[in-house]
């Protein structure tokens, strides 16, 4: 979940709180806050949960290696960011065009999950670890 806007009170505990869902495939939860202290987290929650605790705050330099490693393993060019960016600034941007533009980015991404899957009979040099994300650059070896 990326959060980028501030939450208080009640409202941070409805929104984070919403990651406990289930879903099929879902083992881990990530939350990238660019504004809120961990700390008034924790204090949000305290009132609600009194055993609230904060288990592990991220290194903020996180994003700046997936970043390195999805830029090395070629899912998306400069181009595709550039467009996707500034029709995302387009306050008339409708999610047909947002979609499209993105679909290309997608298709590569779930191209190469796939091949890394332990069983796939196209499985290259590419591998995800536990995270899921690249845990090394990936080439495909199929054209």
């Amino acid at each position: 979940m990326y959060v980028d806007k501030r939450l208080d009170g009640v409202q941070a505990v409805q929104t984070l709180s919403r990651l406990n869902r289930v879903f099929p495939g879902k083992t881990r939860t990530f939350v990238l806050d660019f504004v809120n202290e961990p700390d008034a987290v924790l204090e949000a929650f305290l009132p609600y949960y009194g055993a609230a605790q904060l288990t592990d705050v991220t290194d903020p330099n996180m994003l700046h290696a997936l970043q390195a490693k999805l830029d090395a393993a070629q899912i998306y060019t400069d181009t595709e960011v550039k467009e996707i960016s500034e029709a995302y600034a387009q306050p008339n941007a409708t999610q047909k065009k947002l979609q499209g533009l993105i679909a290309p980015v997608v298709d590569r991404y779930r191209a190469r999950w796939t091949v890394s899957e332990p069983d796939s009979p196209e499985r290259g040099p590419c591998w995800r670890c536990s995270g899921g994300t690249w845990a090394s650059s990936c080439v495909s070896t199929t054209s």
